[in-house]
């Protein structure tokens, strides 16, 4: 695919702006599981403004693309600088840890700070079924255009 300088320069100047984000996966989840995590993270950014979120559930390994056990990929993003992730890290791990007191299937969630919104494009490629949540635009991430740069 071949891209006009001038389209990328004008693709990139219009990019969501976002102050820092969340990843996170968690596994070992069944559809009960993804819609409660859906309903505390709706609620979650409700009461946080400026959150938005997008969690996609799947079943794909990511190493080879054949089928895996079912998991979820999550994004959270922080689009204030007012807003603190790391508060957002703390409450989504407390509240993964009480489900898994309910759930004993479920596996330790794994966290980690965004480091570039290429995710949303693995997450996309990953997606059985997807769920976003507020004001943040996630899709212009997933066009091709966009590329993570360093």
């Amino acid at each position: 695919m071949t891209i006009a300088l001038q389209e990328f320069l004008n693709y990139s100047l219009n990019a969501p702006k976002y102050h820092d984000g969340l990843v996170f996966v968690q596994s070992g989840i069944d559809e009960k599981d993804v819609a409660a995590l859906n309903m505390w993270l709706r609620r979650y950014c409700q009461k946080h403004k400026g959150l938005s979120f997008m969690i996609v559930s799947s079943s794909t390994d990511s190493k080879d693309g054949t089928a895996a056990g079912p998991h979820i990929h999550g994004l959270l993003i922080n689009e204030e600088p007012r807003e603190k992730i790391e508060e957002a890290r703390k409450s989504i791990t407390k509240y993964c840890q009480k489900r898994r007191k309910k759930r004993p299937g479920l596996k330790q969630q794994q966290t980690k700070l965004l480091n570039g919104m290429s995710i949303v494009q693995y997450m996309d490629r990953q997606c059985d079924s997807e769920r976003t949540y507020g004001d943040f635009d996630f899709d212009y991430f997933k066009d091709a255009r966009y590329v993570d740069v360093f």
